[in-house]
């Protein structure tokens, strides 16, 4: 049976972040765009949205996961994106950058940039596997055109009607939950267009003034 995380209050972030501009450049680096991530969110949201009092309590995550990883896979054809399904687990890869995503539900504090976000549920053995190294060994065959792989999660975090979310990195998952981050890319998912100015959620504790270290380009 999946376990669900309990929560507790997050430790701020001290991962490589980014936000704003450097977000889209970053983005741009590993073959992918910020406009193809947040259709894709949308599209999973309005999905889950939809779901009315009479669907199974899950459907609505349900939803959000399949349809932004649909969205992500069509949209994604233009920037070369690809499915993949390996051992129950549904991939979307670049193979010219290397990049493996996995859409996945976060924590509270999912597209905060001063708070650690976590996954929501136990990855598994296989996507701990997959994080804590085992990515070169990924694909046996050449058919992918590389040997190394680097696995992100498309983490979303649902609220009201609306959703929180960043593309981030593990560093290592243990016993189903990531141990730290290699970076984060926070994602803006303003419906209305506008800035994203997300706040810390009420139950959450200020954060002090941290000044993250930016990863360089190249």
């Amino acid at each position: 049976m999946t376990k669900k995380r309990k929560f507790h209050l997050p430790p701020v972030s001290t991962s490589p972040t980014y936000e704003g501009a450097q977000a889209i450049a970053r983005l741009q680096q590993l073959g992918l765009s910020h406009d193809l991530l947040q259709r894709a969110l949308f599209a999973g949201n309005a999905s889950a949205n939809a779901v009315t009092d009479a669907h199974p309590r899950t459907h609505a995550g349900q939803m959000m996961y399949g349809d932004t990883t649909a969205r992500l896979r069509i949209d994604g054809r233009a920037h070369d994106l690809e499915g993949e399904y390996y051992a129950g687990v549904e991939l979307t890869l670049h193979p010219g950058t290397g990049v493996a995503i996995v859409v996945t539900s976060g924590d509270e504090s999912t597209g905060l940039a001063s708070y650690s976000p976590q996954v929501r549920y136990d990855r598994g053995h296989i996507i701990a596997g997959i994080a804590n190294g085992d990515l070169d060994n990924l694909f046996r065959s050449v058919a992918h055109g590389r040997p190394n792989w680097s696995l992100y999660f498309l983490l979303h975090f649902r609220f009201g009607h609306e959703v929180r979310a960043e593309l981030s990195r593990p560093v290592a998952i243990n016993k189903g939950f990531v141990t730290d981050w290699a970076e984060r890319i926070v994602l803006d998912t303003h419906s209305d267009g506008s800035p994203q100015r997300a706040s810390a959620p009420a139950d959450l504790p200020a954060a002090p003034e941290i000044v993250a270290p930016r990863r360089r380009a190249g």
